[in-house]
């Protein structure tokens, strides 16, 4: 800890763990993930109005990797719970898997669902605005990306309770939040809920939306710029009574 003048964690989480194991207040400063990319709403034209989802099937969604980290077995028994429940849902599944040798073997209907990554902001933006509901089924994260810019985008995330996923999911306030030991179970039960009542799938929205408005990088590194500010304002001071010492 002495060797450095700050740590940067990027969730609140992180901070509280790095003070507890030694690091001083004051050479913290948190520095929360922000989406990846800045919204083209011009380009796209994208309107709040596009997320009602009233009189047609829910749109449900997955992006990332295909890997065990990401609860991959997870993600197929939910998709194959709500399909033999018939709820009135509709899937996507964008992704690759990365480390195959660690994930479980995609059953073919899966794999005829699974759509090549993405990575292009436009991409991702169009993805977020098609979706109603975002599902990660992790088993264990940081404070991930695609849940911010999905909740930016109005997408209602389903999330497990793995790293700082709770710094800004809510249970049933901004998205829902699921244990790690009843994981698909809860995750059915949810679905069902929000497609059922499209009056509190549009609430949860709203809620993400505005949780998101000023989450950006700008608004993320602020508190380490004006740190930064500081520290060289005091280093010019300190340097300039060194010069006129001298002189």
């Amino acid at each position: 800890e002495h060797a450095y003048d700050l740590f940067l964690p990027c969730s609140q989480q992180m901070a509280d763990w790095c003070h507890a194991m030694g690091v001083p207040h004051d050479k913290i400063i948190t520095v929360l993930n922000a989406p990846s990319f800045e919204r083209p709403v011009r380009r796209l034209n994208w309107r709040p109005e596009a997320k009602k989802s009233a009189g047609r099937k829910m749109r449900v969604m997955y992006l990332g990797r295909l890997d065990r980290q990401k609860g991959l077995e997870r993600l197929i028994g939910i998709v194959d719970a709500t399909s033999a429940a018939k709820m009135d849902i509709e899937w996507r599944l964008i992704g690759k898997q990365v480390m195959s040798w660690d994930a479980p073997p995609l059953p073919d209907h899966i794999a005829r669902m699974v759509e090549p990554s993405l990575t292009t902001p436009e991409a991702l933006e169009k993805a977020f605005s098609w979706a109603d509901v975002f599902v990660l089924p992790s088993y264990y994260e940081g404070l991930p990306l695609t849940i911010l810019e999905a909740m930016r985008a109005g997408v209602v995330p389903i999330a497990t309770d793995a790293g700082a996923v709770t710094d800004v999911v809510h249970s049933w306030q901004n998205g829902v939040v699921l244990s790690q030991t009843g994981t698909v179970a809860e995750a059915v039960a949810a679905l069902r809920r929000l497609e059922g009542d499209r009056t509190l799938l549009a609430t949860l929205s709203e809620t993400a939306r505005n949780d998101m408005r000023h989450h950006n990088w700008d608004h993320a590194t602020a508190p380490f710029a004006a740190h930064l500010d500081r520290m060289f304002a005091a280093d010019r001071k300190a340097a300039t009574r060194a010069t006129e010492a001298q002189i």
